[in-house]
């Protein structure tokens, strides 16, 4: 059985600079903006929510799970803000808009950049995810996927805010992929790392369920293509 030519075989000592190039294209156009550009949708909630949850505080905005806005703000803690109020707040989003705009007021820019720093980072791992699917495939192939994830828009927005949708596509994607690298014999270790990582997906955000009716069907997939060659053979 040969090998794809792909372009780790045409080019293989420069194939991941490729990545590199890209992923340099796609920061410079995500970085600047996470100080510079003013809060959207759930930020605030996300980022007042996700900094509490480390504190064992529970009530916040259930629109979504919590994975994400936790990891978003794990680096605040770095910072040494103020945490204590002096009364005790009835609704999430008083307790949210006091700790970020009356307890820590002038370090709301620094707070934002952070959180959205990790989600700028999810990004790129959304480009490794796609340069390690693709680097085998046809440079048909190849060039597309890489400049649709270096210049596609909605992706670009999303990146540089601190909201779940990025992290999200980041767990589904890997949980795919993970997937699919299994081939069609059983693997425990793979199994248990596919697990996870859709577990991780779901308690991102409730719309990953989504993916038990994928994998059922890519394992239904699988386990035909199985059988058709059993058959030839």
């Amino acid at each position: 059985m040969t090998k794809k030519p792909g372009l780790t075989q045409i080019l293989p000592s420069f194939a991941f600079s490729f990545f590199l190039l890209f992923a340099f294209l796609y920061s410079v156009q995500v970085l600047p903006r996470l100080k510079t550009d003013s809060p959207f949708g759930d930020e605030v909630l996300d980022i007042g929510d996700g900094f509490y949850y480390w504190k064992g505080d529970m009530f916040s905005d259930a629109h979504h799970p919590p994975l994400a806005k936790a990891l978003q703000t794990l680096p605040l803690w770095a910072m040494g803000l103020a945490t204590h109020a002096q009364v005790h707040f009835q609704n999430y989003w008083r307790r949210d808009y006091n700790f970020l705009f009356v307890l820590n007021r002038d370090h709301f820019e620094n707070m934002a950049a952070l959180a959205r720093g990790v989600t700028w980072l999810f990004g790129l791992g959304i480009g490794l995810l796609l340069f390690q699917i693709v680097r085998r495939e046809k440079p048909s192939v190849f060039w597309p996927t890489m400049l649709l994830w270096t210049f596609e828009p909605n992706l670009l927005a999303f990146s540089g805010l601190a909201m779940a949708d990025i992290p999200l596509t980041f767990f589904f994607l890997a949980s795919v992929y993970s997937f699919q690298k299994m081939g069609e014999k059983f693997q425990w270790k793979g199994s248990l790392r596919t697990g996870l990582l859709t577990a991780m997906a779901v308690t991102t955000k409730f719309t990953a369920v989504l993916l038990i009716p994928l994998l059922l069907v890519l394992e239904g997939v699988k386990t035909l293509s199985g059988r058709g060659r059993e058959r030839v053979n």
